[in-house]
């Protein structure tokens, strides 16, 4: 059974956490659309995230954790996916995400 997603739902900006080079302001709030979001092959409109130990870390720059600037923070969620290019995910389905490069590459 194919699953439809309401891409009417998908915001045109968001709030999100940009993670900047270190040396200058650490993180900043800021309002985001889909064109910021880093590659990848899949899209998902997040329902649930929180902020935990490694998050804080990038956030303050207090360790290496980020390795591609600037980034759009965050290390887990659960979320809807949206679009996939990817072969074992499809558009529609849950999932939970904790790392996988997360917060880290993109």
């Amino acid at each position: 059974m194919e699953r439809q997603v309401d891409l009417s739902r998908i915001p045109e900006r968001f709030r999100a956490v940009l993670v900047a080079e270190p040396g200058g302001s650490p993180a900043a709030l800021f309002e985001a659309s889909v064109e910021d979001l880093g590659e990848g092959d899949v899209l998902v409109e997040v329902e649930f995230s929180s902020l935990n130990y490694k998050d804080g870390l990038a956030l303050t720059a207090s360790a290496p954790v980020v390795r591609k600037f600037p980034l759009i923070g965050g290390v887990d969620l659960v979320g809807r996916v949206v679009e996939s290019a990817h072969g074992r995910v499809r558009a529609g389905d849950v999932v939970v995400v904790t790392g996988c490069g997360l917060g880290e590459d993109h």
